[in-house]
């Protein structure tokens, strides 16, 4: 929009492309990678599946609202958004910055107490923090038992887990690509429906409202799912470790719900869903390095949902999309081999949250900057006009 002066609704469809190469190339790097703290992959596949389905749904409501509503609604609206959750992520991410200062000192300490015969001390114990790995059963869990054994833990990580993934990861795309189909049926703007349903017809809503029954039928099936196997990891004392979220009744209903907004910030502002999706597992206690690479997948599957949409509605520019996504793609694999090594060498997690939150922050700053200078002489009526979802108007 600064420099190369395009409209925000094209700026958001070529942003989505951008994301879209970067979710691959990360997601192809995350998907070889272990979790830091146990032995399992290091993107959550059980976070995705009670996370996207709903974040897809809103993703194709949200390049519906990003066709029709005024620019100058798009852009104020992501300056807000982007300011609230930018101030959110640097904060974080601070707090994370000091704890890991403060367990370096702790730790040096240790050390150098231990290895001192003559300072007549005991070496130092590691202090005690809420996110210690612990079994299920020691945490408010729905029908939890208590004094539960821990013995067949072990056995149903390696056993049940990893031979349940692939299954939950082709429900997902199955999900994922039925939504794609019903958008590519509809049509809309330039692109004519293969079924011949001319746009803005009740063939064409019948189709783009057929993804609410699809998209929800799988979310509930995915729960469903989530919501058994904890109860089996309670039942067999399953070992709890840091940053792993407790997929309960209630946890499988209230974080998809806000991942429903995650995806229709994404469809409206071209965002990912990255903005919401990193700081909320963030709060929910999850990794650092998991929440990124579980979030990178996420935003693989959203923004090709609204990617799809935006080809759609007519608001691609074609080559701009193409040199985009092959940028996407280049940058962020450049950018997973160098952060990759930074944040091994350093052993810190914090510089990835506040990479998020600085860039969140100055993205809001630089939206604001040019809000203000392209609504500058027009007439409130020119700027609120809404735009038709039939037409290319941008």
């Amino acid at each position: 929009m600064l420099l190369l002066k395009f409209k925000p609704k094209h700026a958001i469809a070529l942003s989505n492309f951008t994301i879209l190469g970067g979710a691959i190339a990360n997601t192809v790097v995350n998907v070889r990678k272990q979790h830091p703290r146990g032995d399992r992959a290091l993107i959550d596949w059980d976070l995705i599946l009670v996370m996207e389905p709903l974040t897809i749904f809103g993703a194709i409501f949200g390049s519906l609202l990003s066709k029709v509503l005024p620019n100058v609604v798009l852009t104020v609206m992501l300056v807000a958004i982007l300011a609230f959750m930018g101030q959110r992520t640097v904060g974080k991410g601070l707090k994370m910055w000091r704890e890991e200062s403060e367990a370096r000192i702790v730790s040096t300490t240790s050390i150098e107490m231990s290895a001192d015969p003559l300072s007549g001390h005991a070496p130092l114990a590691a202090p005690e923090t809420a996110g210690e790995d612990r079994p299920y059963v020691q945490m408010q869990a729905d029908g939890a038992p208590s004094g539960t054994s821990r013995g067949p833990a072990l056995e149903m990580s390696a056993a049940v887990a990893p031979a349940s993934v692939h299954f939950k990861v082709g429900m997902l795309a199955l999900c994922f690509v039925g939504t794609c189909l019903l958008t590519l049926l509809k049509g809309g703007g330039d692109f004519p429906s293969p079924l011949g349903v001319s746009c803005g017809s009740t063939g064409f809503w019948a189709l783009y409202l057929g993804q609410v029954p699809w998209v929800l039928a799988f979310a509930f099936y995915f729960r469903s799912m989530l919501v058994t196997e904890f109860g089996e990891k309670v039942r067999t004392g399953y070992t709890f470790i840091k940053g792993e979220v407790e997929w309960n009744s209630h946890n499988t209903i209230k974080y998809p719900i806000i991942c429903s907004i995650s995806g229709l910030l994404a469809g409206l502002f071209g965002v990912g869903g990255g903005i919401v999706k990193g700081p909320l597992m963030l709060e929910m206690g999850v990794v650092p390095a998991v929440a990124s690479a579980s979030a990178a997948a996420m935003i693989l599957f959203t923004a090709a949902a609204a990617s799809i949409s935006f080809i759609v509605f007519g608001l691609l520019h074609t080559a701009y999309g193409a040199m985009f996504f092959c940028l996407g793609i280049t940058c962020t694999a450049v950018g997973q081999y160098t952060v990759g090594k930074w944040v091994k060498k350093y052993d810190r997690q914090s510089p990835i949250v506040l990479s998020i939150g600085s860039v969140i922050v100055l993205s809001s700053l630089l939206i604001a900057v040019d809000t203000v200078a392209e609504a500058s002489g027009r007439s409130v009526s020119e700027l609120l006009a809404p735009h038709a979802i039939c037409s290319a108007d941008a």
